[in-house]
């Protein structure tokens, strides 16, 4: 369990939506993650990944970050470095 979180598309911020209490977790296939793969997720760089949809941009520096626009529907928008947040 500890050995998953903030590895690969595991970010700590979403660690509980990921792996339950006992450990339990899906192999996802690519593009997707979440305990039942229900996370839609992007590569954005090398160590950076984009949630629920946003898209992949660079800052004028050419750092990745993450467009989170792109992942706003009518009934919820996103929020945070990596999309990862439902906004309130």
């Amino acid at each position: 369990y500890d050995n998953l979180i903030g590895t690969g598309p595991f970010p700590a911020a979403l660690a509980t939506d990921i792996i339950s209490k006992s450990g339990e977790h899906c192999v996802c296939p690519d593009g997707y993650t979440g305990l039942r793969c229900e996370i839609p997720v992007k590569r954005c760089g090398p160590k950076k990944y984009c949630y629920n949809g946003s898209t992949c941009a660079y800052d004028d520096r050419g750092a990745p970050m993450c467009d989170c626009n792109a992942a706003h529907t009518e009934d919820v928008s996103y929020a945070g470095a990596s999309c990862e947040h439902e906004s309130t």
